[in-house]
């Protein structure tokens, strides 16, 4: 059974992914991080398959936590190199080639209910 990790600060958001997650009738062990600081420990304390990351691009946003991580690229950058996981962009916004900058592997844009074909695909279900 795949194992992933959401990292977002918004718990409503945590509820959309996990309706989505029952509506597109995959099984999975789905955990959530709502700052940087319990991401971190959780990512590298357990083999997530995906790691998605809320990441926001409007200037003076970001997730709470780790003062190093002053959004979600930075931390995605540091979890592509240190956990084994794929690393998700979770978001509102548009991204840009430069958004994603090479440390996420995919991007799944809200709202989730009607992503339900690319949530799927990225966990290669569909």
């Amino acid at each position: 059974m795949l194992r992933v990790l959401y990292i977002e600060d918004d718990p409503s958001y945590h509820r959309h992914l996990t309706i989505a997650v029952k509506k597109a009738g995959i099984e999975l062990m789905l955990d959530f991080a709502s700052d940087c600081t319990e991401g971190l420990a959780k990512a590298t304390s357990t083999n997530y398959d995906f790691i998605f990351v809320d990441i926001d691009v409007s200037p003076g946003q970001h997730l709470p936590g780790i003062q190093q991580f002053s959004n979600g690229q930075r931390l995605a950058e540091f979890l592509k190199f240190n956990t084994r996981a794929r690393i998700i962009a979770a978001t509102g916004y548009s991204l840009t080639d430069q958004d994603m900058s090479g440390c996420f592997d995919d991007v799944l844009y809200r709202p989730f209910l009607r992503r339900l074909n690319t949530l799927k695909r990225i966990l290669n279900m569909g």
